[in-house]
């Protein structure tokens, strides 16, 4: 019995530790399955790494690539840096010849004077006020006959009114005040607009006029002269005052009975021209109209002055507008006709200009070589720089 309980313990002994190494079997089995996770985590680390290894040996050999070819064109860059390095050290030893043997400049002072398009625009500024001095007087002339002529036929048919007047006991100042009213009145009128008009109109046509003809002209300052204004306006003024004032006193020398009645026609008397044997072949109306060129003189004098002073200022100013309209096309279409102008320091020989026309090549059709010079000229104790040219 004692054999038998000993045999079953040391069984239950032997299953015991049968199931204790089967623990440790499994325990074993699990370590190896831990074991073989961390190998395939290590395979892959591995396998990333060579991959790692491979790119970075490409990124390796990119590098010494880059490096070849950036010392190559370092090289060269060097090689030419030295090159242009040379040359420029040739050239300054070059330029420094040169101005060794240069000669001492020559210093010409000009003035404006000297400038070709100041002195084609001061000439042009002549002209103009060359014709501004005799304008005025050919307006001033013409504002006086037309002024005669219109208070003559006003007196003359208020004859009736101003004979009226002196015989009511008007003085002469009062009946002639009235018509020295009316015309000053119209003289300031006439005058302001005029000032205002010639001060700002007429000087930006002008200003413009020359700008057509290629002037590089700053833009225009208007400036108002006062003094200037108030003795036109004087003058004109006066002037006007001064005929109305001869047209009443010659009338208001008559008395009242003679004032008030129709004024008697000028005596006529026979004319030469009568006694030409082809006045009876002319009709009546040219009969008439002779004889009162002969018998009013004044009005016919008036009369030519008149017309002769408007087609004057006609042709004047249609003159001025042809000359400034077509002196930019006859300028450059008949007087400068050349494309290129060149100035050298220095006379040229044959050679010289030969090896200048083989310079320009095709770009000279045709060359004319010139001298030009300046030289001044007095004339009527006024001296102006022209040029001379051979």
């Amino acid at each position: 019995f004692n054999l038998v309980y000993d045999g079953l313990a040391a069984v239950q002994a032997g299953r015991n530790q049968i199931a204790a190494k089967e623990q440790e079997i499994a325990a074993g089995e699990m370590q190896i399955a831990e074991g073989f996770e961390k190998i395939k985590k290590n395979i892959t680390k591995v396998y990333n790494g060579y991959e790692e290894l491979k790119e970075a040996e490409q990124e390796i050999a990119d590098g010494w690539e880059d490096y070849y070819e950036g010392k190559a064109e370092f090289e060269q860059e060097i090689a030419d840096a030295e090159k242009e390095l040379a040359d420029a050290k040739e050239e300054l030893a070059e330029a420094r010849e040169d101005i060794d043997a240069m000669e001492d400049p020559e210093l010409i002072i000009l003035d404006r004077n000297s400038n070709v398009g100041y002195n084609n625009l001061n000439s042009s500024s002549d002209i103009v006020q060359g014709v501004s001095r005799v304008l005025p007087a050919f307006f001033l002339l013409i504002a006086s006959l037309v002024c005669i002529t219109t208070m003559t036929r006003m007196i003359e048919e208020e004859r009736t009114q101003i004979g009226t007047l002196k015989a009511l006991g008007y003085s002469n100042w009062s009946i002639i005040s009235k018509y020295l009213v009316y015309a000053g009145s119209g003289a300031i009128l006439g005058c302001g607009v005029g000032v205002v008009v010639g001060s700002t109109a007429f000087p930006r046509i002008l200003w413009q006029a020359y700008s057509i003809m290629l002037y590089i002209t700053p833009e225009i300052v208007l400036t108002f002269n006062l003094p200037l204004a108030v003795a036109v306006i004087g003058v004109y003024t006066v002037v006007i005052l001064s005929v109305t004032w001869y047209c009443c006193h010659r009338t208001l020398q008559e008395v009242p009975a003679e004032l008030i009645r129709p004024k008697a026609p000028d005596a006529g008397k026979a004319l030469l021209v009568e006694r030409l044997p082809f006045w009876n072949k002319i009709s009546f109306l040219n009969k008439v109209m002779i004889r009162n060129i002969f018998r009013y003189k004044q009005r016919l004098a008036m009369m030519l002055v008149g017309i002769g002073g408007c087609t004057a200022l006609l042709l004047t100013g249609f003159g001025l507008q042809d000359s400034i309209v077509n002196v930019v096309d006859y300028q450059y279409e008949e007087v400068t006709v050349y494309d290129l102008e060149v100035y050298f320091r220095e006379n040229q020989s044959t050679g010289d200009r030969k090896k200048f026309l083989k310079e320009l090549g095709e770009q000279a059709d045709d060359v004319l070589y010139y001298h030009q010079s300046s030289v001044d000229m007095d004339f009527n104790n006024r001296t102006k720089e022209i040029y001379m040219i051979s």
